[in-house]
């Protein structure tokens, strides 16, 4: 039985249409542990959502071949080409590989919408590479290893080349039946993701807050 009494419910549920909260919203909120603890955090004052505001990147401009950031011609024809420009920088999930792995494995282990647009994939990948330039540890794996992301008209590879000192991005298109990836070695937890083994990134399987972060206090 539920704590809540039925006014409660009402007036949340009230809130939630008020605030543009759709039922697939709902849903994705009911599956987050982590989020509707942040959320609780929040309400207790131990934490804070800080707004920051995006600084708006062009990817046609930043997608071009450079000194630390090699670009391939395919990924620059089937995912810039499309992109928009973007202030919002999209949440994330990842999952690493145990074993080799084909495609259709991967998205399985990413699950439901896991697939990024054009315009969140360059979003993501300036943003992470921005902050590992040089090759610095970070949410990217630098080891050697790729980082993959689906999109879905093809498929994206940022990797770390330690001795071109160089941030790779390509992509290819998806040949329709499960077209292998490979894959290598393993992987430890999210917390230590930066071990061993390929890393997928699917956008995260929560409510989005938008261009804010949440700190702790």
């Amino acid at each position: 039985m539920s704590s809540y009494s039925e006014g409660q419910i009402h007036q949340l549920a009230d809130q939630m249409e008020a605030a543009g909260l759709t039922p697939k919203h709902v849903t994705k909120l009911g599956q987050s542990f982590e989020l509707l603890l942040n959320f609780r955090r929040v309400l207790d004052g131990e934490a804070t959502i800080t707004m920051v505001e995006g600084v708006p990147r062009d990817p046609d401009s930043f997608f071009r071949t450079r000194k630390g950031l090699w670009v391939d011609d395919n990924f620059r024809s089937l995912v810039v080409a499309k992109a928009k420009t973007s202030v919002t920088v999209p949440a994330f999930k990842y999952v690493g590989l145990t074993r080799d792995m084909n495609d259709a494995e991967i998205e399985k282990m990413l699950g439901d919408d896991h697939l990024f647009t054009e315009t969140e994939a360059c979003a993501l990948i300036m943003d992470l590479i921005t902050k590992q330039e040089g090759g610095v540890e970070g949410e990217l794996l630098n080891n050697g290893y790729s980082n993959l992301l689906y999109l879905p008209s093809c498929v994206v590879r940022v990797d770390w080349l330690a001795d071109d000192r160089e941030w790779r991005v390509n992509a290819w298109r998806r040949d329709g039946n499960g077209g292998g990836t490979p894959a290598a070695g393993c992987s430890l937890p999210p917390t230590d993701a930066l071990s061993l083994g390929t890393m997928a990134l699917g956008p995260f399987d929560t409510l989005s807050l938008g261009p804010g972060v949440i700190s702790y206090v």
